[in-house]
C-alpha cells in the first residue's frame, strides 16, 4: 500500500463510499408494503447466474490467447474487462506482472492473489438488518470460481485467492461488537466452504497475520497517527480529507446509537447532519475513526504482509490506479462491480435486476422499492432483493 493516500497521477484512489449522492425516501423505508420471501435454493442459483453474467467465454479466452505462452494466457485473463477494472492494457502490460507470473508458472504452484477484501460494515443506512454476510459475499464466491475454473483451462493447477478479510483489522475504527465482527469472518469461512470454493479461495483474518509483526506495525502504527493527528499534509492530503473523511463517516457504527431513519437520513443524507443534535457526535465518532483507519492502512502499507507471506504473488486490489508504480490487478468483486455498481458487496444489500445483473446499493434504497422482493433468512434478516 502506499504511504500517501491520495488520487494523484501513479497512486492508489481510495473507493468512495459515501451515502448523500443516493436519494433518500421521505418516509422509513420499513413502512413500505414490500413482498418477502424466505431465502430458497432457488435464490441461490440466481445468485450464482448473476455472478457468471460477465462477457467471457471460454472459447473466445482460449482462441484469443492459443498462441501464447502459458503465463501470458493467465495475464491476458486477469487483465480482461470482465475481471479487472484498472486498465486492460496497463495491467496485462506491467513489466512486473509479466516477470512474476512468468516465474509462478515455471513453479507449478496455484497463482497466488492476495486480495485484501471484505469486512462487517456497521451503517443503519447501508444495511437496516446486518446478518452477517449477505447474497453479496456469495456471489464474490461465485466469482472468483468462475475465474479459476477459466484459469485452469491453460494452466492445471489455477489460482489461489488469499482473501485478507480486514474485519477485524479496521474494527477499532469501525467498532462492531467484538461478537459481530468474529460472526463475520466465521460467515465468510463457512461460505467458502458451503460453496466448495476451498479449492481456489482462502480466508484470512488479517489482524491475525499481523500478530508476528506486532511490534513493527506498533510503530509504524503510532508513527502515522502522531503525524496524522498533527495534521501532517505529506501524509494525507488536505485536499483529500472531506472526501475520505465522509466514507469512513458513512462505514462507522451508529447504530448503537438508536437512530431513527429521519435521524439516519438527516445525519447522512445530502445535508449531512445541518442542524441535527447528533450530527456533531457522529462527526466526533468519525474523525477519530479517520486518524485509525488510515494509521492502520498505512503501517499494514509498510509492513507489506502479502509480499512476506507470498513472495512474488499477483497483487489485487478493489481500489483504482497503480500501487508503488504497478499496475495491480483491479479484481472485481462481481461483474458489474466498477461498471453499474461502485458500493462494495458489506457497503450495502445487493439486488437482482430483471436482467440477472446484480447491483449493491444502501439498504433504504432497495428496501423503500415496492416492486422489489426482499429474500430473508429465518431471522426475518434482508439477504438479497431481487427485481
Amino acid at each position: 500500500m502506499t504511504n500517501i493516500l491520495n488520487q494523484r497521477e501513479g497512486q492508489e484512489v481510495l473507493t468512495p463510499s459515501y451515502l448523500e449522492k443516493y436519494t433518500w425516501p421521505e418516509l422509513d423505508p420499513n413502512t413500505v408494503d414490500q413482498p418477502v420471501k424466505l431465502w430458497t435454493p432457488e435464490a441461490a442459483a440466481a445468485v450464482a447466474r448473476a455472478a457468471a453474467n460477465f462477457p467471457l467465454n471460454p472459447e473466445h479466452f482460449l482462441k484469443q490467447t492459443a498462441a501464447m505462452p502459458v503465463h501470458r494466457k493467465l495475464l491476458w485473463l486477469f487483465g480482461h474487462d470482465a475481471f479487472n477494472f484498472n486498465g486492460t492494457t496497463r495491467v496485462r502490460e506491467d513489466a512486473q506482472n509479466i516477470a512474476r507470473l512468468e516465474k509462478l508458472v515455471a513453479a507449478g504452484e496455484p497463482i497466488p492473489i492476495p486480495f485484501p477484501v471484505f469486512c462487517a460494515i456497521p451503517s443503519p443506512a447501508k444495511q437496516i438488518t446486518r446478518p452477517g454476510v449477505t447474497a453479496g459475499e456469495r456471489a464474490s464466491i461465485h466469482f472468483f470460481m468462475e475465474l479459476d475454473a477459466l484459469a485452469r483451462q491453460v494452466y492445471a493447477p489455477g489460482i489461489r485467492i488469499h482473501i485478507l478479510s480486514d474485519t477485524a483489522l479496521y474494527n477499532s475504527a469501525l467498532q462492531n461488537s467484538p461478537a459481530a465482527a468474529a460472526a463475520y469472518l466465521a460467515g465468510l469461512r463457512q461460505l467458502v466452504v458451503d460453496l466448495g470454493a476451498a479449492h481456489c479461495v482462502t480466508v484470512h483474518d488479517y489482524a491475525s497475520l499481523l500478530a508476528p509483526y506486532a511490534g513493527e506495525f506498533d510503530r509504524h502504527y503510532n508513527a502515522f497517527y502522531l503525524r496524522l493527528l498533527a495534521g501532517d499534509p505529506t501524509v494525507l492530503p488536505r485536499e483529500e480529507l472531506a472526501n475520505i473523511f465522509r466514507s469512513v463517516r458513512a462505514s462507522i457504527n451508529t447504530e448503537r446509537l438508536g437512530l431513527s431513519y429521519q435521524d439516519i437520513r438527516a445525519v447522512f443524507g445530502p445535508d449531512r447532519g445541518e442542524g441535527h443534535p447528533l450530527a456533531a457526535t457522529v462527526d466526533n465518532m468519525a474523525k477519530a475513526a479517520l486518524l485509525d483507519q488510515v494509521s492502520v492502512r498505512l503501517a499494514c502499507g509498510v509492513i507489506d504482509l502479502p509480499e512476506r507471506l507470498w513472495p512474488g504473488h499477483i497483487r489485487a486490489s478493489v481500489h483504482k490506479g497503480l500501487k508503488s508504480g504497478v499496475a495491480i490487478l483491479g479484481l472485481r468483486v462481481h461483474p458489474e462491480y466498477y461498471h453499474r455498481s461502485h458500493l462494495l458487496p458489506y457497503h450495502g444489500k445487493p439486488w437482482i435486476r430483471p436482467d440477472g445483473r446484480m447491483i449493491v446499493e444502501p439498504e433504504f434504497a432497495l428496501r423503500s422499492r415496492p416492486e422489489l422482493t426482499r429474500i430473508v433468512n429465518e431471522a426475518g434478516q434482508s439477504l438479497l432483493y431481487i427485481a
